[in-house]
């Protein structure tokens, strides 16, 4: 899977996001050092049938801004296979899936949203609700999956 990176596409897609959703409180350039509780280097991701989806080799990027009053965390990890996987800390169910669209939207741009499917995972021992958006690139016809990890909001409309 290839991924879209260019800093100009990255600063305009930054500027139409806190348009929509709000002001970043902060960024954290050195994730390691953030002291929130997060998953575990090294961590599986499975499936409910106990496949393999990836392994989290560490934090990529935390973002924290504001929307609707709401402070909402997200935060990317690497994987093993290089597909995304956020984990997104609001406690409200609207405010997380309009976050989930403005970071896939900001992250690939040129893709649009195909569908999405809602499916369980665990991790370290834990069955976790994760959104799974997939996107396409209109030009290419290229396709990504991108899993969020929504237990903090799940439900809570």
């Amino acid at each position: 899977m290839k991924k879209i990176h260019s800093s100009v596409l990255f600063v305009f897609s930054i500027s139409v996001f806190l348009t929509i959703f709000g002001s970043i409180i902060s960024c954290t350039s050195n994730p390691s050092q953030n002291k929130m509780e997060t998953f575990d280097t090294g961590m599986g991701v499975y499936t409910q049938n106990d496949r393999l989806l990836f392994e989290l080799l560490g934090i990529k990027d935390i973002l924290i801004y504001t929307t609707d009053g709401k402070d909402v965390e997200l935060i990317v990890y690497e994987t093993s296979s290089g597909i995304d996987f956020v984990k997104i800390r609001v406690d409200n169910s609207m405010v997380g899936i309009r976050s989930e669209y403005a970071w896939a939207d900001r992250t690939y741009p040129g893709f649009v949203r195909q569908g999405q499917r809602l499916i369980n995972v665990k991790i370290n021992g834990l069955t976790l609700p994760c959104d799974v958006l997939i996107y396409k690139n209109s030009r290419t016809g290229e396709e990504i999956e991108m899993y969020f990890e929504i237990s903090d909001f799940f439900g809570k409309w």
